[in-house]
């Protein structure tokens, strides 16, 4: 069951205001000088189908979130990740993201022989989606940033006979990580191309920050790993190592010393030189940009990523722990334990942000335990995994799990989930992730107000299918103050916000839903959020 969140007053973000009483976790966050983060991620398809606008008042007003990034170039995953479809999505319910595309509009004269590539899909190819998204959240003085995802080089690319001596090699020459090849890190044609892409996001869209989360070296030891190729062979040349030598010896025994050391050290400094590259190169355009690591596996170091190393180049880090998406109370020791990893190897002033799931068989208590976790060990920050997957309740969750870890600014908020509302002929159902309230006919279901007189606005969480044209009336203090059509045929959760309603204590809020055919009309939560408290 779904609890019910009782609201004092929503606040809109990005600022905190300052608590007289100073947390415990505050030297770690500043306070005062630098708000409590909450980000979430978006992708292109997703601020074309929900409308940027829509999107973000949907962001805000259930997860309280004041950061925005979308993953501008994104290696080849079904969405949502572990779901069967998007939950708020009007126009369609799963996409296959397309591999290592650009979804902003890329400045030529930045790159050399490597350039983005660009969508397959005119509607995705013809707008500069980063452009769209950063544009809007500034205007709501939101945080905003970007990031690039796993791989910056598709499959197809350096799977290309054009592209063979870009490919990471393994120890016997064949292309290293299987079905998921990488551009070698030392070839100066992919350096070039990287630095490209950090170089055009600070120089041409006023970020806060700049994600990476890159696959550097194809991880595993000398059998599998990358890179033996003759980049790599050449640049450790230039160090005055011989990796010709070493790859004969390590070619016979994969453990051969001090061969296998040697190679490992040099893919750390490989990775470290060129996350040098990038940090002077974005810096030397704007030195405010945070370049955000997001640390998105804690086997990193085996692909030569030392967050030590790194340390003093960053701005922040987000780590990318998602144990709230199993479902299972169990694992989530895990996320007290990577944050603690993290902390000592980048020291206690680098920013710190936890990912705290809220997709798949995550639920509303996990998630406000990922939080408290996430709080208690001094994060300035949580971020979202992810939005496009995330039922309501799951982002209403992330507000109420802040406001129980005592986050300042952060107030408790007044609503009442819909099964748990007095019900005639309304029923408690699931329906796209969410256990929700419906009629197969005409129902109504009720709900006495509990807060201050004064003007409220009215923020209903409800569902719009295909199939039929129900109707939904609300009702105040036995006004009516709105009435629709579900109309939109969306097959999803939307809301719909009724503003300037006048209430006091006890007041009969009341929703009569009539069904059509196979759309019952659906109701998720009702929120009462403070405009004018007398």
């Amino acid at each position: 069951m779904k609890r019910l969140i009782i609201l004092a007053a929503f606040l809109a973000l990005p600022a905190f205001p300052q608590q007289k009483a100073t947390p415990a976790w505050a030297p770690a966050f500043e306070t005062g000088k630098s708000p409590f983060e909450i980000s979430a991620s978006t992708y292109a398809w997703e601020v074309h189908d929900e409308g940027v606008e829509r999107m973000l008042d949907n962001m805000q007003q259930t997860a309280g979130v004041n950061s925005v990034y979308l993953i501008a170039l994104m290696h080849y995953e079904p969405r949502p990740l572990l779901g069967d479809r998007f939950p708020h999505n009007p126009v369609r319910g799963h996409w296959f993201a397309e591999d290592s595309r650009a979804y902003w509009h890329p400045d030529p004269s930045l790159y050399g022989r490597i350039k983005p590539q660009l969508s397959e899909y005119s509607w995705l190819r013809e707008t500069d989606w980063l452009r769209v998204t950063a544009e809007a959240a500034r205007k709501r003085g939101l945080k905003t940033g970007v990031e690039i995802s796993h791989t910056p080089l598709s499959k197809d690319f350096l799977l290309s006979p054009a592209s063979a001596d870009l490919v990471q090699r393994d120890v016997s020459g064949k292309v290293a990580g299987g079905r998921v090849p990488m551009g070698c890190l030392n070839n100066p044609d992919v350096q070039a191309y990287l630095l490209g892409l950090y170089k055009d996001l600070a120089k041409n869209y006023k970020l806060d920050y700049i994600q990476t989360c890159m696959i550097n070296f194809v991880e595993g030891d000398a059998s599998r790993g990358g890179c033996f190729c003759p980049s790599c062979v050449a640049a450790a040349r230039a160090e005055g190592l011989d990796l010709e030598a070493a790859k004969q010896a390590l070619l016979k025994d994969p453990n051969a010393q001090p061969f296998k050391d040697q190679w490992q050290a040099f893919r750390r400094r490989s990775v470290t030189a060129l996350y040098r590259k990038i940090t002077d190169a974005i810096r030397a355009i704007d030195p405010k940009i945070d370049f955000r690591l997001n640390n998105f596996t804690r086997s990193a170091r085996d692909g030569g990523l030392f967050i030590e190393d790194i340390a003093p180049m960053l701005g922040s880090i987000r780590i990318m722990e998602y144990s709230e998406q199993y479902g299972d109370p169990t694992r989530m020791p895990q996320k007290t334990k990577w944050l603690a990893e993290v902390r000592q190897a980048a020291g206690p002033d680098l920013p710190v942000l936890s990912a705290v799931a809220v997709r798949a068989k995550a639920t509303p208590e996990l998630i406000r335990q990922g939080v408290k976790i996430a709080v208690e060990s001094g994060v300035r920050g949580v971020t979202l995994g992810h939005y496009d997957g995330a039922a309501p309740s799951m982002l209403r969750a992330v507000w109420a799990g802040l406001a129980e870890a005592g986050v300042p600014g952060v107030e408790p908020r007044q609503g009442v989930e819909g099964e748990r509302m007095r019900l005639d002929n309304y029923f408690s159902n699931p329906y796209l992730l969410e256990t929700c309230a419906n009629t197969p006919g005409k129902g109504t279901a009720s709900y006495a107000f509990k807060g201050k007189s004064g003007a409220y606005d009215i923020r209903i969480s409800y569902a719009d299918e295909k199939g039929g044209q129900g109707r939904m009336t609300v009702f105040a203090g036995g006004r009516q103050v709105d009435a629709w059509r579900l109309d939109g045929d969306f097959d999803c959760w939307t809301f719909r916000t009724v503003k300037g309603v006048a209430l006091k204590e006890g007041d009969e809020i009341k929703i009569v839903g009539e069904a059509d055919g196979p759309e019952w009309a659906r109701i998720d939560w009702v929120e009462f959020i403070a405009k004018d408290i007398r």
